[in-house]
């Protein structure tokens, strides 16, 4: 009998100790809650690193291992991810994902036009995201928008890359030894490859088009703007068969991209050929 009682306590007990593992030994969701503040990073199948500045994310504690996610942006529209399971490794990276619902203004031939003109559907959406270096990222994916669309948020400023990328309508002058050029309507396209280096395109120019890869950017804090430097080749047919020409790129972009200068420099063409553009 006694023998008997021992092993049932013994079950008792591995069952308690069983079940009572199931449960995460401290509330991990609590170390992740908070409200970010960052920037977002979004591509599809028809656009690529299309940046959003003042993005804000709010994750709060549910229980142990769950937490909610909240992400209200004016560029996308809201994502609500409730009950996202979180996991922690020994390393003190933080790991979460989960399902849910946005609303989003993409409209489709089902959805109705608001008096406003604006629309807005509710989308299935996952998210999957890290704490790690005490910095937030998390990545939304919508798979039935646009036939794939991808959100991430990045907690902190955004690279001066992503702040300058866009496209620039500008006026320009030409100068060589021989003549000065003035003309309206460039176009100048800035795409962000990584965190310190773009891709910059101008068309417009009536010598061809000027395309760099690669270019490098640093940035000035403290004045807030952004220095550009790289080089290229343009095809021109200067009154002869057309032919290639190495040139030097520089400017600089206001983080509020207002004040803008970009000069191409051309020393094989006409003594020396300069392009500005502002």
């Amino acid at each position: 009998m006694r023998l008997y009682k021992t092993i049932i306590a013994s079950a008792i007990v591995m069952s308690v100790a069983s079940c009572s593992s199931d449960e995460p030994s401290e509330n991990i969701a609590a170390n992740i809650a908070g409200t970010y503040s960052g920037y977002t990073v979004a591509e599809s199948r028809y656009f690529n690193k299309m940046i959003a500045l003042d993005q804000k994310i709010s994750i709060t504690s549910v229980s142990g291992d769950i937490a909610n996610i909240k992400f209200t942006s004016t560029t996308w529209g809201t994502f609500e991810i409730p009950e996202a399971k979180v996991y922690a490794d020994p390393t003190g990276v933080y790991t979460f994902e989960g399902n849910g619902k946005t609303v989003m203004g993409m409209p489709d031939d089902t959805t109705p036009i608001k008096p406003d003109g604006t629309t807005a559907n509710t989308y299935d959406c996952t998210a999957k995201g890290k704490l790690s270096d005490g910095k937030i990222s998390v990545a939304f994916k919508m798979p039935s928008v646009m036939n794939g669309f991808t959100i991430e948020f990045f907690e902190g400023t955004a690279p001066a890359t992503y702040i300058i990328s866009g496209q620039y309508d500008c006026t320009g002058t030409g100068k060589s030894n021989y003549f000065t050029q003035n003309f309206d309507d460039q176009s100048v396209t800035i795409e962000a490859i990584d965190d310190t280096k773009i891709k910059l395109v101008y068309e417009g120019s009536p010598y061809g088009i000027f395309s760099t890869e690669d270019t490098e950017v640093t940035y000035d804090e403290k004045n807030k703007i952004a220095t550009i430097t790289g080089n290229g080749e343009i095809t021109m047919g200067m009154g002869t068969a057309p032919e290639v020409y190495p040139f030097t790129l520089s400017g600089t972009v206001s983080d509020d991209q207002k004040d803008v200068e970009f000069i191409f420099s051309i020393p094989d063409v006409m003594g020396g050929l300069t392009v500005t553009l502002h």
